[in-house]
């Protein structure tokens, strides 16, 4: 009541001073109490529903690119995620809004989820400075990421933040590999997003729909 009641005043400057000396050791000792008012295991609940982000794919490439980023959105969806679950700037519907600011979208993206940064590597890639901000800004953050190397591109061309050491997929290797790299990385979409996992044969078919159309 105390608290209200300093708040609700008028300004002075001359008490001013006082009052905020008042004001602040009467906040600490509310905060020092909080027990009090709130039981410890509503009080953690809360704060961790507060502060827990949804996992979220975030594709990063070059505009030049967009064909196949429309490719991997697609494939992303047959893995069973929602338009809520990814993020791609070159595909409608997952994009930033009409008016909407493309560097503030992409800051909010990732101020409210957790990322997980899927980067499409090509020769425009690294000629995108749009590309490369977003890759500094997610090893700021020390974002998950995968690679994916469009074909054409190679390990040895990866620069940047970006461990050149971690194992990614390249798309235009041998098929069979291509195709393990694919299932290890649906495996591990589906542990990370708590998916159901589609019958063998339905996953099959996608993803080798989605290696023949982007190599084609």
């Amino acid at each position: 009541k105390e608290i209200i009641k300093i708040l609700s005043g008028k300004l002075n400057s001359y008490q001013e001073h006082k009052d905020f000396n008042i004001l602040k050791a009467k906040l600490k000792a509310v905060r020092k109490n909080i027990d009090q008012y709130f039981p410890m295991e509503s009080t953690q609940s809360h704060v961790e529903g507060i502060m827990q982000k949804q996992p979220k794919i975030f594709i990063s490439h070059s505009s030049q690119d967009k064909e196949q980023a429309k490719k991997l959105v697609t494939l992303f969806e047959q893995m069973g995620l929602n338009e809520d679950q990814i993020f791609c700037s070159s595909v409608p519907g997952y994009d930033i809004g009409i008016d909407g600011d493309i560097f503030e979208g992409i800051k909010q993206q990732f101020s409210e989820s957790e990322l997980h940064l899927v980067y499409l590597l090509s020769d425009h890639y690294y000629g995108s400075a749009v590309s490369l901000n977003e890759m500094g800004a997610a090893w700021i953050v020390q974002a998950k990421y995968t690679l994916i190397l469009l074909p054409g591109f190679n390990f040895e061309q990866i620069k940047g933040v970006v461990n050149k050491n971690q194992i990614g997929i390249k798309l235009d290797n041998s098929r069979d590999e291509v195709k393990d790299k694919l299932n290890q990385l649906y495996d591990n979409i589906v542990e990370e997003f708590k998916l159901q996992k589609k019958k063998q044969i339905i996953w099959e078919e996608k993803r080798d729909s989605f290696i023949d159309e982007i190599n084609r």
